[in-house]
């Protein structure tokens, strides 16, 4: 928001007259520009605040790679892990790298247990099975850090990472790291929209 701040005064700025001419001229074009910031500010607020998500199931190596983007809130998590279980190569005891070095997190942390209920409450979504989370910022961490803390009710056993190979190393290479980048930067290209 602070570089369109910055745009749009430089614009103005430049088109506007100086306080030596007319001074009604520039509160004029000055109050132009407030005009227009807080368009901008209103029009950023509204938008909706996509989720962009997708993944890859390897059936003979039993193994599934999730990309996600946006921001995750609990409901788009939900959506979009049902799509998900619902791919007839789906299963709940693949091994699974989560990707969400691209996310930020809408309320959801305090919906952890909610999440975590959910997830029980749906047989056929997480069974024993080892998941791998990449993070790259601090609130992607406290956010793992939770789910692992509350995710003892399930069957599964997650660590966070930071570093894709050692992510994959803990998985037991199931896939090699050439062929895992190739398919997270597929799975950026073809996202898809969950709101």
């Amino acid at each position: 928001m602070d570089f369109f701040f910055s745009l749009i005064f430089s614009c103005i700025s430049k088109t506007s007259p100086t306080l030596n001419n007319n001074i009604s001229d520039s509160y004029f074009y000055y109050s132009k520009f407030f005009v227009i910031y807080c368009n901008l500010i209103v029009l950023f607020k509204t938008q909706p605040m996509q989720f962009l998500s997708s993944y890859q199931i390897f059936l003979d190596k039993r193994f599934i790679i999730e990309y996600h983007e946006g921001v995750m809130t609990l409901e788009r998590m939900k959506t979009f892990i049902l799509k998900e279980s619902s791919d007839q190569d789906y299963s709940p005891n693949f091994d699974m790298l989560l990707d969400i070095r691209q996310i930020t997190f809408k309320g959801f942390i305090k919906d952890i247990k909610d999440y975590i209920e959910f997830l029980r409450s749906h047989k056929g979504i997480s069974g024993k099975r080892k998941l791998a989370v990449l993070t790259s910022k601090p609130h992607q961490v406290v956010f793992s850090t939770f789910l692992s803390m509350f995710s003892v009710k399930l069957p599964q056993t997650m660590k966070i990472f930071s570093s894709l190979e050692a992510a994959l190393f803990w998985l037991g290479d199931p896939v090699d790291t050439y062929k895992v980048n190739s398919c997270l930067n597929h799975l950026k290209e073809k996202k898809e929209l969950c709101v």
